[in-house]
This record gives structure tokens, C-alpha cells and sequence, in this order.
């Protein structure tokens, strides 16, 4: 990673954590909020693959691939903005799949990471198993809390710990592989 990348991550991850403290103050706005955030964060992840595939991967082998996530993405956050203001089950479950797939992604990483003999490995663990929890609370908030004020609390911690990861991320030694 350049010093300019590590830079824009370290400034990234503290404005999630400010951005999570505002957030936590101002409950009652959170869900308004969170839909916003996910609905241009899925319209601009849509749009990159679409940019990817017009620019490049269309020449590649399996490149159709990007076209479809790229469309699926960005089809998925406009039905997100749409829904401004009027249901939060979606968002419920859309944060539902974040945790809970990102930390059994983190959790088969850190395993995997542990069988390679990486120094963090434990700390990808415990990342992960705290990601899959939140998410089982997210399920909790939804269908038996069903409280919009608990879901933006779990987004606020959720901002924590991506501003604290990727903080963690920049200040990792990054290895260099040589080929000989």
C-alpha cells in the first residue's frame, strides 16, 4: 500500500468513527440516514463494475460477470433510495447480510490466515466473530426489538469498526513478494 493509500484510509477510517458518533447522538434521524448511505454506496459500487466492464473486462475471460454484479448492485441501490422514508425491513435485512457475510468471510480468512502461520490472524477472529454477532443482533432488532433506533445504534458500531479496520489496515506492515 503507498503512503498516499494508507493516508486516505487513515482520514476514511476517521471519518466513519466521527461520522458514527454523529450518528449516535442523532438516533432518530439514523434510519433516514442509513438508507442514504447504502443506497449511493450500492448506486456507486454498481457503477464501478459497470465502469470496469465497459473499460476493460468485457475483453477478459468471464468478464460478463462484472456486467451482471455491476447491474444486480446498481438496480439494487435505486430500489434502496426509493424506499426513503417508508420501510426499514429492507435495510434490516441488507445489514443483516453485511454482518453476517463479511464475518464469515473474515472468520474463513483469519482460518486461513492461521494455516499460512500469519502474525494476525486472531485479531481477523475476533473481527469476524464480532461481525457474524452483530449481525444475529441485527436479526434481533428487526423481528423481535423492532426498534429503527437499535438497527442505527448496530450501524454506529458498525462505522466503529470499519473506521478502526481500516485505520489497523494502514498502519499494517504490508508484505512484499519477490519472484526470483
Amino acid at each position: 500500500m503507498s503512503k498516499m493509500k494508507r493516508v486516505g484510509s487513515v482520514l476514511m477510517g476517521l471519518f466513519m468513527i466521527l461520522f458514527g458518533f454523529l450518528l449516535f447522538l442523532f438516533p432518530e434521524k439514523g434510519m433516514k440516514i442509513i438508507i442514504i448511505i447504502i443506497a449511493v454506496s450500492m448506486v456507486a459500487y454498481g457503477l464501478k463494475f459497470l465502469t470496469f466492464y465497459s473499460t476493460l473486462a468485457r475483453h477478459m475471460i468471464g468478464g460478463k460477470y462484472n456486467l451482471y454484479l455491476g447491474m444486480i448492485i446498481l438496480n439494487l441501490g435505486l430500489l434502496t433510495a426509493t424506499m426513503y422514508g417508508t420501510r426499514t425491513l429492507p435495510v434490516f435485512i441488507y445489514l443483516f447480510f453485511l454482518f453476517g457475510f463479511s464475518g464469515i468471510l473474515d472468520v474463513m480468512k483469519a482460518f486461513e490466515e492461521k494455516k499460512n502461520k500469519a502474525p494476525f490472524w486472531l485479531l481477523r477472529l475476533l473481527f469476524g466473530l464480532f461481525s457474524v454477532s452483530l449481525g444475529i443482533l441485527a436479526i434481533f432488532s428487526c423481528f423481535i426489538w423492532k426498534s429503527p433506533e437499535a438497527m442505527t445504534y448496530l450501524f454506529c458500531v458498525l462505522l466503529f469498526y470499519s473506521g478502526f479496520f481500516r485505520i489497523v489496515k494502514a498502519f499494517r506492515k504490508t508484505a512484499v513478494v519477490y519472484i526470483q
